[in-house]
């Protein structure tokens, strides 16, 4: 535990500090950089332990009042009188009270948790949980309070371990991440994200000009390059942050989409954001398709995936 807790703290105040002086900076700025990240890593740790304790909270009052009792009058008033609205508005408080400036953790706080959140919810008040997660409290608490949904055994339904190899390989790809990422940002900062000049009298969209403007096209690929690399450098931290606390699996999230797909279905299907794509069947799409049908299902999760 303490090692895995060490690994943690490092992990963050390496990521705080090369987030704060991308690649290149005056040695003044790094090092006060390098002071202000400890504050972020503080901030880091205030996070994972207001919304470890609201999770398990949560977790432990759905499965009691929702799971046990689902179906019923009250589940359903509870789950869409209480637990919905809880998760909703919780990110407003957990803001104001932890006076959150970082972009990554008000981007986190405010979008990426609550809407999980709010599928996962869904998936229990609806009946479409994983495999094996309403077995016992502990493995709807271990469901609940993971970043990541972890990867069961299917016959047992246990965790399934992650090795030392497991770990330096995300470790190794977050920190490839890292430094593409920097050194990209860094080039393309100076030109205001574009480097590519363009027809500036035609704006997009307006002309078959515009559209077709080969600046526009380089700039738009090198923006979709940027956030790509972006998400695969915050994926590979929020794995290696799951591996670390709870020693299992985790479900793939950036598979190198950009790079590595074949077909517009494999980039969207199979390799970009591919650990929301479950709960988004369970939480949006089956609940949807058991009252409406298969249209409005479709409809429905396509609007709930942003």
């Amino acid at each position: 535990t303490l090692v895995r807790v060490t690994l943690l703290y490092l992990l963050m105040f390496f990521y705080s500090s090369m987030n704060e002086h991308i690649w290149f900076r005056t040695l003044i700025v790094v090092s006060d950089a390098i002071v202000s990240s400890h504050l972020i890593v503080i901030q880091y740790h205030q996070v994972f332990i207001i919304q470890g304790a609201f999770s398990g909270a949560m977790s432990y009052f759905i499965y009691h009042f929702v799971v046990k009792t689902r179906g019923t009058t009250q589940s359903w008033l509870i789950g869409y009188g209480v637990v919905i609205p809880t998760i909703i508005l919780f990110p407003y408080y957990e803001l104001a009270l932890l006076d959150i400036r970082n972009k990554l953790l008000k981007f986190s706080l405010s979008t990426i948790t609550p809407s999980l959140m709010l599928f996962q919810a869904h998936e229990a008040i609806h009946g479409f949980p994983p495999p094996f997660v309403e077995d016992s409290t502990k493995s709807f608490f271990t469901y609940w309070a993971s970043p990541l949904e972890l990867v069961r055994d299917p016959k047992t339904g246990n965790i399934i371990r992650a090795g030392w190899k497991d770990l330096l390989k995300h470790v190794g790809l977050f920190l490839l991440y890292n430094i593409v990422f920097g050194l990209l940002h860094s080039l393309i900062l100076p030109y205001n994200c574009d480097p590519f000049p363009t027809r500036t009298e035609i704006p997009l969209g307006v002309s078959f000009q515009g559209m077709i403007d080969p600046g526009r096209w380089a700039n738009n690929f090198l923006h979709g390059l940027t956030f790509h690399l972006f998400l695969s450098l915050f994926a590979e931290g929020v794995i290696v942050t799951t591996v670390i606390l709870y020693g299992g699996k985790c479900m793939p999230v950036m598979s190198n989409p950009m790079g590595l797909s074949k077909s517009v279905s494999e980039f969207w299907g199979a390799r970009w954001n591919a650990a929301i794509h479950g709960v988004l069947k369970r939480g949006v799409y089956k609940p949807t398709r058991k009252y409406f049908g298969r249209l409005p299902a479709a409809f429905a999760t396509f609007i709930a995936s942003g």
